[in-house]
């Protein structure tokens, strides 16, 4: 056979005439020549803590290859894409702004300003002893975020968990999961992208429910952050193919960003099968916006507009037209918010306390009706 034959040659080519391996000697005579006898106790020990950090990271290095040979292939394609879309010049490591955009492409979104700190600091923490290539980012930055995030948002997750446990039994069944399900993950999805979601969602359930189909908070807590991972890239893919079809910058885009998406499936729904929307059309979508001018001045001004700029048939015209509107519409509610604003200001220093926070919440019927709604809103108003 020749694979025995190459594999005895090899076998004997790693041996000296007494038989002794020369890979192993070649390995003392390295560590010989780094601890030399020549040089003093201290330049010793020091080349030997060298030697052992070097050999610990060779190791770590295997290791790492065998763990990444093990990741599914779909996870592997999105780590790859992600960094590589984020290390511009191809220098095989990211610097920690661009390692925060890497973590947001795979779904690691932070939401409040403390997320971000937080997140940045580890980014940083982890740039501070090496460059983040590709492995460290895989094996540092992911998973150590990943709890970060979890321990940031655990607080809020029991008060959701809480408030969906009816039964007091401190499990949840499929059924409980998916109501909180659809407020953090369906938001800025159209349709196709709703289904596509909620098989995710149940697969993800299904994983980490135990036999009797319910899920304790830990395995609710990793549901719900696995969830939103899938939700974020998949927003972040819809937005992306959306620009592409109808050419809409990178900046129109960000005047959108809650809402992209969902504006283009009613764009499309709403002229059906034809070519081009009609001004019944159109002002239907203002008022499901809410920007619909209520002066018949400014209707005839925006229907102007509709009838010569080509937003009819275009989704970047549309979007021009749906921004021009909502001007309209902000500088109408301007005055009036800024004479409801003064009247709330009872003490004139210029900013709301949050006793007059909350009699502004009930002048405009938005006041919380359950303790967890309180809770957010109080959390809101601490942090601007």
């Amino acid at each position: 056979d020749d694979d025995v034959v190459k594999e005895d040659a090899a076998k004997e080519e790693c041996v000296d005439e007494q038989g002794n391996s020369l890979v192993l000697q070649g390995r003392r005579s390295e560590l010989l020549q780094r601890l030399s006898l020549h040089g003093t106790r201290t330049s010793r020990l020091q080349s030997l803590s060298m030697l052992c950090a070097d050999r610990q990271k060779q190791q770590r290095r295997a290791m790492r290859k065998i763990k990444y040979a093990m990741l599914p292939e779909q996870k592997k394609q999105e780590l790859c894409a992600a960094f590589r879309k984020r290390d511009v010049a191809s220098v095989g490591f990211l610097a920690v702004p661009d390692l925060i955009l890497c973590l947001a492409d795979l779904g690691h979104v932070t939401t409040t300003q403390r997320e971000y700190k937080e997140v940045k600091a580890v980014c940083e923490e982890i740039a501070e002893t090496d460059e983040v290539d590709f492995a460290r980012f895989v094996f540092e930055v992911v998973p150590n975020v990943r709890r970060l995030l979890l321990s940031l948002r655990e607080e809020s997750m029991r008060l959701e968990f809480r408030a969906f446990d009816q039964d007091r039994n401190k499990y949840l069944d499929e059924s409980e999961c998916e109501a909180i399900y659809e407020r953090f993950c369906t938001h800025n999805l159209d349709q196709e992208s709703l289904d596509v979601m909620f098989t995710e969602f149940t697969n993800l359930f299904r994983k980490f429910a135990d036999k009797e189909g319910r899920l304790d908070f830990a395995g609710f807590q990793v549901l719900i952050a696995r969830s939103q991972e899938a939700y974020n890239k998949l927003v972040a893919k819809r937005k992306l193919e959306v620009q592409n079809t109808w050419g809409v910058s990178d900046e129109t885009a960000q005047l959108h960003v809650e809402e992209l998406v969902v504006m283009c499936e009613s764009f499309t729904l709403a002229r059906g099968s034809g070519f081009a929307l009609d001004w019944t059309q159109f002002s239907g979508l203002l008022i499901e916006y809410g920007v619909l001018p209520r002066s018949k001045r400014d209707q005839g001004q925006l229907q102007w507009m509709f009838a010569n700029g080509g937003g009819s048939s275009d989704f970047k015209e549309f979007l021009k037209l749906i921004n021009a509107a909502r001007e309209r519409e902000d500088q109408r509610l301007a005055g009036r918010l800024k004479d409801m604003f003064e009247r709330l200001d009872q003490d004139g220093s210029g900013s709301l306390e949050i006793q007059e926070f909350a009699v502004l919440l009930g002048t405009v019927g938005l006041q919380p009706k359950f303790r967890t709604e309180q809770l957010k809103l109080r959390s809101l108003f601490d942090e601007f």
